[in-house]
């Protein structure tokens, strides 16, 4: 979680930060049109929709979500199992268990069995009748080690009832070309603070289509319905919209219905569209040849200084 804030993103934030020093005039970050201009660019980065994204306060935050939202719908029960791997981070493994525990179900613990990397095949190795999600990253978070998402989707593509797909690809996303046409995940999520190049406090989501009309928030508010941002859901009284006694509860179309509640974060959104416009006008392609590329010099440095002993774990499809 250590990566560098470039300048330009430091100087957005601290301009961002100070708006709120003078609220008066308006200028408050995280407004709707700052937020919608968020998912465009973040829909662009792994080529999805804005109308698939969401965002929430933290990557555990975003795997609580999906973890509820198994139960609620009676995919997780009694029995059926959430695959996991072997040291992955506790966001994406802490939800799972906590579900299972409730529900009766279990966790199956994907292991490195051969010591190779070769993640994909035990992953794939793994995987019955009785499991309902696969819970994954891009990269392994302990040790980098590439997994290869589209041969692993591809096979559940074949399954007659196959499993949620649900990526952390915090590690990745912006470093890694990323594709959701390609890996088809039902559920995504990344942390702002690596590769997006921002500080720490947000989860982006990404929600899969065919999930946009089931799936529901962890938390209950009013940011993520139909009329919200309206002059006046605030000048009328939201409950009169309802009838005098109730909220209107029809959500926003799309995934933004799992939009954690409060303001949008007036430092954080503007720091994102700036970052990942940065990063787009670079090219995550150019990015993912440009640390290739650095990551070999140090290796082939390292063995000239000290030898052979150190191990390098590239994992399927990584020369």
């Amino acid at each position: 979680g250590r990566s560098a804030l470039p300048t330009s993103v430091e100087e957005v934030g601290i301009e961002a930060l100070k708006q709120k020093s003078k609220p008066w005039e308006g200028n408050l970050g995280g407004q709707q049109k700052e937020t919608n201009e968020m998912r465009k660019l973040f829909a662009q980065l792994i080529n999805a929709q804005k109308e698939d994204i969401a965002f929430c306060p933290s990557t555990a935050h975003a795997m609580s979500i999906a973890a509820e939202n198994l139960k609620r719908l009676n995919i997780l029960k009694e029995n059926k199992v959430v695959v996991l791997l072997e040291h992955q981070f506790a966001s994406s493994v802490c939800p799972f268990q906590a579900a299972c525990d409730e529900v009766g179900g279990k966790v199956r613990v994907v292991k490195d069995t051969k010591g190779e990397g070769r993640w994909a095949e035990e992953i794939i190795n793994a995987i019955d009748d009785e499991v309902v999600a696969v819970v994954l990253g891009n990269v392994h978070w302990r040790d980098g080690t590439y997994i290869n998402l589209p041969l692993i989707s591809s096979h559940l593509s074949s399954l007659s009832s196959p499993p949620l797909l649900l990526i952390d690809a915090s590690q990745s996303v912006a470093a890694i070309p990323f594709d959701v046409e390609v890996v088809k995940p039902d559920f995504l999520c990344v942390s702002v603070h690596k590769w997006l190049l921002c500080p720490y406090g947000m989860s982006i989501m990404y929600l899969a289509k065919q999930h946009h009309q089931t799936w529901l928030p962890l938390d209950s508010h009013d940011r993520a319905r139909k009329g919200a941002h309206e002059a006046r859901w605030d000048e009328m009284g939201a409950m009169s919209l309802g009838g005098g006694e109730r909220f209107p509860t029809e959500f926003e179309e799309g995934a933004r219905r799992l939009d954690a509640g409060g303001h949008p974060n007036p430092i954080l959104i503007p720091c994102l569209v700036h970052s990942i416009s940065l990063i787009l006008s670079v090219g995550v392609e150019n990015i993912y040849k440009r640390m290739r590329h650095l990551v070999k010099e140090v290796e082939k440095g390292v063995k000239e200084e000290v030898g052979e002993w150190l191990e390098v774990r590239r994992g399927e499809g990584e020369g």
